[in-house]
């Protein structure tokens, strides 16, 4: 028997609702997967360089970082290695290494390691040890001779940023201050540009708070649902957070307008200004290519660049072409590196709006 031309129409379209239906039942898919994946497909960017890749299974990298030179440092197990021509190349053994932390303004790569050390990197990429504290690193910032140490404390969630003056190199003397926030793997803290104060969680969890890094005054503070996963200075008087309502894992992994970037002024408990709004959950942030700017990606797979001038505002957003959750963000000169986890690990780098192609 022949279908006619309006039957073969009718068939035609009935298969992407068969389609739908077949992914939403058999796979579990439902509507905030499919607006996810538009919002992939609607934001997609090929990468610029790939600077190294590992099929499944091939091993993670717990972290990297950019040199001023461009070098790529990373860590994967346990040891500091520099990424050359696709590949890893040891630069010393083992030191039971957990992350890496690049000071943007100085230029200069702190690490962690086990035993709750702090160790310094220096041009070559060889690292020595210069402090100890007591509890599992999660943060390091110097401003200056200033050296904050954010760590775990004993209770979950909570932690400690202690301070320590540099006499000379690789000699730390111990400020005598602690100060009791809100810390875990996904939220740290940040020094002013001047180092006299701190932005960081609550110790609650349930707000942002800016201390006095000589006395340990708090100074200001704004309440949440959560901790931040944002945490930022802008300027002296200013600075920026995330909040959002508190979610499961599984609805943390979508997009929700709930999640907001906002913008705050010290000294003022009114007037919190929405900068971004309806993202997932924050799994990393970076300062941006430009110091003006901040970075951070999400559990959907998108990275969002942040103009942080008189009005900050969202730049542009992003996602990798090939899917992945955006682990780590470093910056160069010319846009982001981003260390993806999804199956495959790669290091990609991307161009940032506005900003030239890389010459390299």
């Amino acid at each position: 028997m022949r279908i006619s031309g309006r039957a073969w129409m009718v068939v035609l379209s009935v298969i992407p609702v068969v389609f739908v239906l077949v992914l939403a039942l058999g796979l579990g898919f439902g509507m905030r997967d499919f607006r996810a994946l538009g919002r992939h497909w609607a934001n997609r960017q090929a990468p610029s360089s790939l600077g190294w890749q590992a099929p499944e299974g091939g091993g993670e990298l717990t972290d990297f970082s950019v040199a001023e030179d461009g070098r790529i440092l990373a860590i994967r197990d346990g040891g500091l290695c520099a990424v050359e021509g696709g590949n890893l190349r040891p630069l010393e053994a083992n030191q039971g290494l957990l992350s890496l932390f690049p000071q943007q303004e100085s230029g200069k790569v702190w690490a962690t390691g086990t035993y709750h050390r702090v160790l310094a990197l220096d041009g070559t990429g060889r690292s020595h040890h210069d402090l100890t504290v007591r509890g599992a690193i999660r943060n390091v910032q110097n401003r200056g001779d200033l050296l904050g140490v954010g760590f775990e404390d004993a209770q979950l969630e909570r932690g400690r940023v202690a301070f320590f003056r540099r006499l000379s190199a690789g000699f730390f003397e111990p400020e005598g201050l602690e100060i009791a926030v809100g810390m875990d793997r996904w939220s740290g803290f940040d020094l002013s540009a001047d180092g006299t104060q701190l932005l960081a969680n609550l110790p609650s969890g349930k707000g942002v708070g800016v201390w006095s890094t000589a006395t340990g005054q708090l100074l200001a503070s704004w309440p949440t649902e959560r901790s931040a996963r944002v945490l930022f200075w802008i300027d002296a008087e200013r600075v920026l957070f995330d909040k959002g309502p508190t979610l499961t894992i599984r609805d943390a992994a979508f997009a929700n307008p709930g999640n907001r970037l906002m913008m705050a002024r010290v000294g003022v408990s009114e007037g919190l200004t929405v900068v971004t709004e309806n993202f997932a959950a924050v799994l990393s942030s970076t300062r941006g290519p430009a110091k003006s700017q901040i970075a951070f990606g999400d559990m959907e797979g998108l990275v969002r660049v942040v103009d942080l001038g008189p009005s900050p505002r969202q730049r542009c957003v992003f996602a990798p072409k090939q899917r992945g959750l955006p682990w780590r963000l470093r910056p160069s000169e010319q846009g982001l590196w981003v260390y993806l986890k999804s199956g495959s690990s790669r290091l990609e780098h991307f161009k940032v709006d506005g900003l030239p192609a890389s010459p390299r």
